[in-house]
């Protein structure tokens, strides 16, 4: 439907099933946001915000070093600027306790740094555009920092690119 009607987006809720709940019913939203052609805005059934109007939105873009990720950046700087929203650039970097084959750096002190350069660099492309822009780099586990910081900062959107994997690759 999405490609036949030329949507530029996908707007639609989810029940927010996880564990055996997701896997007996299946998610449709999950099936959606792997197979669509265009962006897709997830809204959880238990969210209650709106989208405000007393001030500017508040937009997290969630970014890592993939070039999947940077396929996030122009979409988020559009719609940003069209709803004249403020943007919040999170770069999670892993504890220093994480598994040293998975995250591969010598520095953790480096490793921040150049999270903030590349950061600095899509900010400017942002401001560029008009659009108010922050960056953060946090240490922890990705969906709960995340998580934490969007509530922190008062986020009004998530934006985040996703590899599109399921079953037993996912």
């Amino acid at each position: 439907t999405a490609r036949h009607c030329e949507a530029e987006l996908i707007v639609m809720s989810t029940h927010g099933r996880s564990g055996v709940g997701r896997w007996l019913y299946g998610s449709v939203a999950d099936e959606v946001l792997r197979t669509a052609p265009v962006p897709v805005v997830l809204v959880p059934s238990i969210c209650d915000r709106t989208w405000p109007a007393q001030h500017p939105g508040r937009v997290l873009l969630a970014l890592d070093d993939s070039p999947l990720a940077q396929l996030a950046i122009e979409p988020t700087c559009v719609w940003a600027h069209a709803l004249e929203a403020e943007v919040l650039l999170v770069r999670v970097l892993p504890p220093a306790s994480a598994d040293a084959a998975a995250y591969l750096y010598e520095d953790p002190h480096v490793e921040r740094a150049r999270a903030l350069q590349a950061l600095e660099s899509t900010a400017s492309a942002f401001r560029s555009a008009g659009v108010q822009v922050a960056v953060q780099t946090p240490v922890g586990e990705a969906a709960a920092v995340i998580a934490e910081v969007a509530r922190e900062r008062d986020v009004d959107l998530i934006v985040m690119a996703t590899h599109g994997t399921s079953g037993a690759r996912r």
